[in-house]
């Protein structure tokens, strides 16, 4: 059952809910809204920087900002450093073909 605005709040303060608690329900609604859309547009980022028309670019991406020699390490790297070249490959990388970004693309 959902809580009235004019309802005591279900915490236990003795205030209205509207006074309380309500704000902070809508706030998280909002932080989990924002954050699934996030992880949506991230994983079609995703999705689109992997397509075959950019592999040999993500390939030299890869190893120019990690400093490495082969792609070998893309499978053992953890999610925050796959994200942080992630960010830096879609908004700072120029793609060979077209000197410019993927985001720019």
């Amino acid at each position: 059952m959902e809580t009235g605005r004019n309802n005591p709040c279900p915490c236990g303060s003795g205030k209205k809910y509207k006074k309380c608690c309500m704000n902070k329900a809508t706030e998280t609604s909002r932080t989990e809204d924002m954050e699934i859309t996030e992880q949506f547009l991230r994983d079609k980022l995703q999705e689109f920087m992997r397509c075959d028309e950019f592999g040999d670019d993500m390939r030299n991406a890869w190893m120019l900002f990690w400093n490495e020699k082969d792609t070998y390490s893309m499978r053992d790297i953890d999610k925050d450093k796959y994200r942080e070249f992630t960010e830096w490959y879609i908004h700072e990388y120029r793609l060979a073909k077209h000197n410019i970004s993927l985001i720019e693309h």
